[in-house]
């Protein structure tokens, strides 16, 4: 009997391991492996990026190179929030993004959704689910993306400058209209994309105005433009590009 029992374990050790081994890739959050449907809970709204940031890392753990795909997705969000996902490229939407990893590596590029309350208090919840091209590995993780009363007062305000673009959600040009009170030496107004990389720039000779700026060189997706004033950012808002 107690042989028998010692085979059981041993074999369902086995199974257990093999089972383990057999995953292709591993998706980590801070340092902490995921499971299939795990759930994480974030609330550390960045006043920079305007955004709760949920970073993942991906590692393969194949000998070859291995096709990666990922996708992200609203369960419920919070009305006015934006959700974005990002993995190389900052997709409008939500399509499957592919990203090739080689062998034994991490991906050079680390996957994260960006969550911007734009104000709206609440909780909303997302997901994002990691899949390869080799067996049935799937990782699904569940984020819960909370802002609060106390994020508020992190938000940057914009006393006494206003920005606004219209058409917005735009396609070939954007006018950007703008007022601010700053007295410094140099003054922008710059876009960036949902990486933080600057695509576009203005240097600006009056303190208000309104200026069109061409932007059909530029994917769709979430963007952000800024006024700028010497080294202080006196406003920033959303812009969204369509195709």
């Amino acid at each position: 009997m107690k042989k028998i029992l010692f085979l059981t374990t041993v074999v369902c050790a086995a199974l257990f391991i093999t089972k383990v081994q057999a995953q292709n890739f591993s998706v980590f959050h801070e340092g902490d492996s995921l499971y299939d449907g795990k759930v994480l809970t974030l609330s550390n709204y960045d006043a920079n990026e305007e955004a709760i940031v949920c970073w993942f890392d991906v590692k393969n753990f194949t000998n070859d190179s291995l096709h990666m795909f990922a996708q992200a997705g609203n369960v419920s969000i919070i009305n006015g929030a934006v959700h974005a996902f990002c993995w190389g490229v900052c997709p409008a939407g939500f399509p499957v993004i592919p990203y090739v990893i080689p062998a034994n590596s991490e991906a050079a590029e680390r996957p994260d959704g960006k969550y911007m309350p734009e104000g709206n208090l609440g909780t909303s919840q997302t997901f994002y689910k990691f899949f390869s091209d080799k067996g049935n590995d799937t990782v699904k993780i569940i984020v819960n993306y909370t802002y609060t009363a106390t994020d508020v007062a992190k938000t940057p305000k914009a006393v006494e400058n206003t920005l606004s673009a219209f058409p917005n959600p735009a396609t070939n040009n954007v006018t950007i209209n703008y007022s601010f009170n700053a007295n410094g030496k140099h003054q922008r107004i710059f876009i960036k994309n949902i990486l933080g990389v600057n695509v576009k720039e203005v240097v600006l000779s009056n303190n208000s105005g309104k200026i069109s700026i061409p932007i059909d060189d530029l994917n769709a997706g979430i963007y952000f433009y800024s006024l700028q004033s010497d080294e202080e950012i006196l406003a920033t808002k959303k812009l969204v590009i369509k195709r």
